[in-house]
């Protein structure tokens, strides 16, 4: 299997564990939600059981929050106060979802990360509608060979001019 190929088997292992837990996360807190992912990337053969990025615990995050969010303007999720705890997903949370499988055989990572909302806010919804447009305008920019810090630039200057901050590790 060549590295690419590692990458997409480590992506799909990843969005299968998210299908599998995501179901069931509504009313259950941040570590039972690890856990339970953990769980998952054990039973898979094709990918180690704990994500590359530790910490956090397990190279897993899950992070959950209500207005006014601060839970989710953290500066990194290697810092303990960032790790999954007791805090548990209601209705209207928002919650960031991160995983990073590690392909066996090559030993290449497929991050995947989101965030989730199912609540009735008009301004929560219409505020990630506008940031996922806003991510697509950045990707759209991004060419094979830019550097990482053009395209970093090209992003703050896009949120800046839409009138949007960037928060957490984005600052």
């Amino acid at each position: 299997m060549n590295p690419i190929e590692a990458v997409g088997t480590a992506r799909k292992m990843g969005a299968r564990i998210f299908e599998e837990v995501l179901p069931a996360v509504y009313g259950r807190s941040e570590a039972e939600i690890r856990d339970a992912i953990l769980l998952e990337f054990a039973k898979r053969s094709d990918i180690y059981p704990q994500g590359w990025y530790d910490p956090p615990p397990g190279g897993i995050a899950a992070l959950f929050a209500e207005e006014p969010f601060e839970r989710l303007k953290f500066q990194s999720l290697r810092n303990p106060a960032s790790f999954p705890n007791t805090t548990k997903l209601g209705e209207e949370s928002v919650g960031i979802f991160y995983i990073s499988p590690v392909e066996r055989s090559r030993g290449m990572f497929g991050d995947i990360g989101f965030t989730a909302y199912r609540g009735e806010s008009e301004a929560i919804r219409n505020h990630l509608s506008t940031t996922l447009k806003m991510i697509m305008k950045v990707t759209d920019h991004a060419k094979v060979g830019m550097r990482f810090c053009d395209l970093y630039e090209h992003a703050t200057g896009l949120f800046r001019d839409e009138g949007h901050k960037m928060i957490g590790w984005m600052r």
